[in-house]
């Protein structure tokens, strides 16, 4: 086995960063007795310290820049981490790839539990025409808290979506939510999110309107790492997993217009959910609009491309009286879900009109 002090001392110079000497350790080891290293990105992060399992020591630490590195080793492993506030790069070297991927394993026991009201996003943006991603921890609503705040209609269609598992050969890879400003899309976009995380990852595009004018950002994020994972040792493929793609508020690329208006971005996107490119990849879109079903381009909602199409509706008197079960005085005619908040907030009774700019909900 290579010493890894003899080695430290011969490949450094004085100029290395004390994450570097870490580094430099760990390497020493997977070059003398654990030649199999694996690597397993955790999101959320691990607690730094969860590294050091049973049966190890700790090495070091170091904490610079918003990164915290760790490593720890054992008789027959040694794991160096990186980790920050929303993911932990964990390198694993050990003397067989069975017990390198048993630490992993051991490490997945101490992730925290999908349920914790946290997800892992990735952020997309574009920066001199170069896409750009970042990973976030975001504060995620389960669908069970929420299912009372939809109309009847639009709840038992979200029920169905909410528990799927898989996208079939078959299935359209558009999904898309229209309605009013106030009606809960973004609400449900993000209780889909978690409901899907078993299976699905979920990417969302901050730039919604370069995205789709620009080839090379939608191949980057349909090919991304994660859709391109190695075989095992032994040959085994590993199955790739979904992404989920979401695209917020896209009105002029939906409308029946956008043909003549916008060809390209249409085309483009077309060819994400039905083409080739679409049919190479495990990616399905989330597009959300304001716009009525009536305005939205056929060619979007056709049978075989669309997964589902989601209209989220005003809540009618009757359903709305009953959402406010006395808090506040029932509406006169039919209201929006950020109407039923505020009236529920404020106890006082509101006007019908159509609120038709911003909101969360």
């Amino acid at each position: 086995m290579t010493n890894p002090t003899e080695f430290l001392h011969g490949t450094t110079d004085g100029t290395a960063k004390p994450r570097d000497i870490l580094g430099i350790q760990f390497h020493a080891h997977q070059m003398g007795s654990y030649p199999h290293l694996v690597v397993h990105t955790f999101r959320p992060a691990l607690a730094p310290l969860d590294v050091v399992l049973d049966g190890s020591r700790l090495v070091g630490t170091v904490q610079a820049f918003g990164v915290v590195t760790v490593m720890a080793a054992a008789d027959e492993w040694v794991v160096l981490a990186d980790v920050t506030a929303h993911e932990a790069s964990v390198y694993v070297a050990a003397a067989t790839p069975e017990q390198a991927e048993g630490v992993i394993d051991r490490l997945r026991s101490r992730a925290r539990p999908e349920d914790t009201g946290e997800l892992s996003v990735a952020f997309w943006r574009t920066r001199m025409s170069m896409p750009l991603r970042s990973n976030r921890t975001v504060e995620i609503t389960s669908w069970d808290p929420i299912r009372p705040n939809y109309p009847d209609a639009v709840g038992s269609r979200l029920d169905k979506l909410m528990a799927r598992r898989e996208i079939g050969t078959d299935d359209g890879r558009l999904l898309l939510f229209w309605g009013q400003p106030g009606t809960g899309k973004t609400t449900a976009v993000q209780a889909l999110m978690q409901a899907w995380a078993p299976w699905c990852e979920t990417h969302l595009i901050t730039d919604p309107e370069k995205f789709l004018l620009d080839a090379q950002y939608v191949t980057t994020v349909a090919e991304s790492a994660e859709g391109r994972l190695a075989p095992a040792l032994d040959g085994t493929r590993p199955e790739m997993p979904w992404k989920l793609v979401v695209l917020e508020d896209v009105d002029e690329f939906l409308r029946a217009s956008a043909r003549k208006d916008s060809q390209a971005p249409l085309g483009r996107l077309l060819n994400l959910t039905d083409g080739v490119l679409g049919r190479s990849t495990r990616v399905v879109f989330l597009l959300t609009t304001n716009e009525d079903a009536g305005r939205i381009s056929p060619a979007l909602i056709r049978p075989g491309r669309c997964l589902d199409q989601v209209e989220f509706p005003r809540f009618r008197r009757s359903e709305a009286a009953r959402w406010l079960a006395g808090s506040a005085p029932a509406p006169t005619g039919d209201a929006s879900l950020a109407e039923l908040f505020a009236a529920r907030r404020t106890g006082e009774r509101f006007g019908t009109e159509a609120v038709l700019t911003g909101s969360y909900l």
